[in-house]
């Protein structure tokens, strides 16, 4: 009973990284397409300024390959045995969160894609502008969304190796107090047959020295009655 949330928290977590797992590579999958997309629409526009960096498209496919790189990691850090594993895998999963944190802030909170694609889109083909601003939102909520998962899978993780640690405390202690118990007489409550036992073998050398008193002065008054019988 004690194992059981510590296995259902294991479970939770393996479940947790195989869905980002086919999530990051759907994400994947969506900006390969988003990216040709992008290109074949400013290849038929001909604009007359080279067309903008589609940076939110690159942010998509990054964050996409590094949650898939770290639900890896997350997945055999959780089922290794080693808490050094799981350790190295939290740190390297908040190294990534902070840059991905960071690079998701700057190109689409800082950076205004949408004015930049406004500009060089001409009014002739709104249809297009349109649907890039759409693809730009979404792929900005995509991103947190799959920001936000992979931040709970380090968080069940930390509580995973911190669940390891002390159950890993507790058998150490329990193993120390049975070695130390191993070279001590243990303190056992006695029970009601032992009493007996123990005051049988007490009363018992008593009846033995009585009788051999008896037989003693058996003998001595023996000998003294052949005595007046010799007389």
């Amino acid at each position: 009973m004690v194992r059981c949330p510590r296995c259902s928290l294991h479970n939770s977590i393996k479940l947790l990284n195989l869905i980002m797992v086919f999530f990051a590579i759907g994400i994947i999958i969506y900006s390969l397409w988003l990216d040709k997309k992008w290109h074949q629409f400013f290849s038929e526009l001909h604009p007359a300024s080279p067309p903008p960096k589609p940076w939110f498209i690159y942010t998509c496919s990054g964050v996409g390959i590094a949650v898939c790189l770290s639900t890896l990691c997350g997945y055999m850090a959780v089922n290794s045995i080693s808490n050094y594993t799981i350790c190295s895998y939290i740190f390297i999963g908040c190294c990534l969160l902070f840059l991905e944190v960071a690079v998701i802030v700057i190109v689409f909170f800082k950076m205004d894609l949408l004015a930049q694609i406004a500009s060089s889109i001409d009014e002739c083909h709104k249809k297009i502008e349109s649907f890039l601003r759409f693809h730009v939102r979404l792929s900005r909520v995509i991103v947190l969304l799959i920001s936000a998962a992979q931040m709970n899978a380090v968080a069940l993780s930390v509580i995973f190796w911190a669940a390891r640690m002390e159950s890993r405390i507790d058998f150490n202690q329990s193993n120390a107090t049975r070695f130390t118990q191993s070279f001590l007489v243990p303190n056992f409550p006695e029970s009601e047959t032992s009493r007996q036992s123990f005051t049988r073998y007490e009363i018992l050398p008593q009846q033995i020295e009585q009788g051999a008193l008896l037989s003693y002065i058996r003998k001595i008054r023996e000998r003294f009655q052949r005595r007046n019988n010799t007389h």
